[in-house]
């Protein structure tokens, strides 16, 4: 993932208003979660509340589905 150039990603995004969660980390999180057959938000939003792999992806943020939808168009 650190050699991926998430320009056009982080393009997307603005700095104004409150500060959101960090476009790449939910990146990272929807592929891992791809990997393992998940493709439910739902389902993603408990796994980084629960299981230890994505709590560490996450560093321990608790992303919200409105979170995950907002990167569903970019990607």
């Amino acid at each position: 993932m650190e050699e991926l150039d998430f320009s056009d990603l982080l393009a997307c995004y603005s700095d104004k208003g409150r500060t959101g969660f960090n476009p790449i980390m939910l990146y990272v999180v929807v592929t891992y979660a791809n990997m393992h057959g998940v493709r439910a938000v739902d389902r993603m939003i408990d796994l980084c509340q629960r299981d230890l792999a994505f709590i560490w992806l996450t560093k321990g943020q608790k992303p919200k589905r409105d979170a995950f939808m907002i990167l569903k168009g970019k990607i």
